[in-house]
């Protein structure tokens, strides 16, 4: 039997904001507050879910209030919403589709950015969005073409977007074939 100080588990997806630690275990969120100084004493974490749906992508908010999270609670793939200390999960997209977290936008405050392949014609087919957190906010698509990510410049305007970074194309060898850069 293991001692009480074993921390049995499979603990995947983590993201921490502030003090603050949230990760996918037990197909499940759960959130450990981490001490502002190291500690060899152990940290507990406790179960913000128990949802129908498994959870994944995980991604607290910079200031650290608010999870956005991908399930399929209710069929397809769609974003979450839910507060860091715990309770009411809300859904805030309605697309029907592949549908994959980002994270946070890193300069429009309460903003999810996702990729999604809503309205393409195939599956994995996925162009950038975002959306505001406030209820009732609609889905706004970015105008970059196709794409799988995103990361902005944190000190000018720019951004760098990744057209080949998931999705059906990445899995195929072919792909890379005889590859020397400059994508």
């Amino acid at each position: 039997m293991p001692s009480p100080t074993q921390n049995l588990g499979y603990y995947r997806l983590p993201s921490i904001a502030k003090n603050q630690l949230v990760f996918i275990s037990e197909d499940d969120l759960w959130l450990a507050e981490l001490p502002k100084k190291y500690t060899s004493q152990p940290i507990t974490a406790r179960r913000l879910s128990a949802n129908p749906g498994s959870p994944t992508i995980p991604t607290l908010s910079p200031d650290g209030k608010q999870i956005a999270f991908i399930s399929r609670d209710e069929g397809m793939t769609e974003i979450y919403l839910m507060p860091a200390q715990g309770g009411p999960a809300r859904r805030i997209t309605y697309l029907g589709a592949n549908t994959r977290l980002i994270g946070w936008h890193p300069r429009k405050p309460n903003t999810i950015l996702f990729i999604s392949d809503h309205t393409q014609p195939f599956l994995g087919h996925f162009h950038l969005y975002e959306i505001k957190t406030t209820p009732g906010a609609h889905p706004q698509q970015l105008n970059l073409g196709p794409a799988f990510s995103i990361s902005h410049n944190p000190a000018s305007p720019g951004a760098v977007i990744n057209r080949n970074g998931g999705g059906r194309r990445a899995a195929d060898p072919a792909m890379w074939k005889r590859y020397r850069g400059g994508t």
